[in-house]
């Protein structure tokens, strides 16, 4: 049914909702971006019975690869000569 984002903005603990897993995970993302401190995603309703929460070093390990992507997607690359 549906996917949860917990984060904190100032001194509130706020709730996004997103339709599904990687939506959550890309909203989640967008939020640490700007330096949001996210708390966890996780599913309800139905998506409850098969998947579990995402907090801590999980979605650390998340943010971690998604910014050493962006990190080697902007590095330029040398030219090549032929």
């Amino acid at each position: 049914m549906g996917w949860y984002i917990v984060f904190k903005e100032r001194n509130e603990t706020l709730t996004r909702t997103a339709e599904d897993k990687d939506q959550a995970v890309l909203e989640a993302c967008e939020l640490y971006e700007r330096r949001r401190h996210v708390l966890s995603i996780g599913p309800f309703g139905r998506d409850a019975l098969h998947d579990h929460e995402i907090e801590g070093n999980e979605l650390n390990d998340i943010f971690r690869k998604l910014g050493a992507r962006r990190t080697a997607a902007a590095t330029p690359r040398p030219a090549v000569v032929l």
